[in-house]
């Protein structure tokens, strides 16, 4: 039977740690540096020209076939 070398048990090990961590964290909702959001009114949101808003990217003709 052919033994594992130390390099492999290494790599199996980190990559177990780093899968365990990110399940860790997915599980509990833990994000590294979480920065604060802010509260954008929905009336600001939905405005014509205002922030990220639908009629910013599809104003008027684009043309087409």
């Amino acid at each position: 039977m052919r033994s594992t070398s130390w390099l492999f048990k290494a790599h199996a090990i980190l990559g177990a740690a780093i899968v365990g961590g990110y399940l860790w964290a997915g599980l509990t909702g833990w994000e590294p540096a979480r920065a604060e959001r802010g509260f954008i009114p929905q009336s600001v949101r939905s405005s014509p020209g205002g922030y990220r808003s639908y009629h910013y990217v599809h104003s008027g003709y684009h043309g087409g076939k």
